[in-house]
């Protein structure tokens, strides 16, 4: 069974995917902090999940795997010359 993330979920594979992980419909309301009423309402198709929400229930049940995006940092700028630096030396309060 394949589940899109980024589409509108039938009640069927709302169902589908409930059970294919072996969770009551309270365990799965839990998972998505949503209550299980709410969780039938979804599977009943009375009232549409938020992707975000269904997402996440995927997501926690290992049904989504996400690749990490990776931001390559660009190299370090050193400015100045390095050579002509001394250690910070600090003076005792009240002595200037």
């Amino acid at each position: 069974m394949t589940l899109a993330a980024d589409r509108q979920p039938t009640p069927q594979n709302i169902r589908k995917a409930r059970k294919a992980v072996n969770l009551s419909e309270t365990a799965a309301g839990e998972l998505i902090y949503v209550s299980r009423e709410s969780w039938r309402l979804y599977e009943k198709g009375d009232t549409k999940i938020k992707l975000g929400l269904w997402e996440l229930f995927l997501f926690k049940t290992g049904q989504l795997w996400l690749k990490p995006v990776v931001e390559k940092r660009p190299p370090a700028i050193r400015r100045g010359n390095t050579k002509n630096l001394r250690p910070f030396t600090a003076n005792p309060l009240g002595a200037e």
